[in-house]
């Protein structure tokens, strides 16, 4: 499934979801209910929606620092191994896998400590 289909997708769910709160808001009010029964079920949808979407957010976020982490560890790996079999007079141009994930750990790591702490802003201590 591409992006366009998939975000299409996402907007005929999200239509459907809108026509379903409309019908049942027309219903509990022609069956004489109380519009605020209706909005605070809305409520706790959206609620419920917001954390769903924090979740995939933070859970996202997670991934691809984590994948990251080997991927940067194989490239450096790959250019030591070409330095010093088939380059051996560039040997002051190794890599060093410590620093790099150092470096990696400042730039990435601040980022990933808001994105956790966002999502769990959500969660009820």
């Amino acid at each position: 499934m591409s992006d366009t289909e998939e975000y299409l997708s996402k907007q005929d769910q999200q239509r459907l979801e809108l026509e379903k709160i409309e019908q049942e808001f027309q219903d509990v009010l022609s069956d004489g209910g109380s519009a605020e029964a209706v909005l605070s079920d809305l409520s706790a949808s959206l609620k419920k929606r917001e954390s769903d979407t924090r979740n995939s957010i933070a859970q996202m976020f997670v991934r691809a620092y984590i994948s990251l982490i080997p991927f940067i560890f194989g490239i450096i790996v790959l250019f030591n191994f070409v330095i010093i079999f088939f380059k051996p007079d560039m040997v002051e141009y190794l890599i060093h896998i410590e620093d790099t994930l150092m470096v990696l750990q400042v730039l990435l790591g601040t980022p990933l400590g808001f994105v956790v702490g966002y999502y769990f802003k959500s969660q009820e201590v």
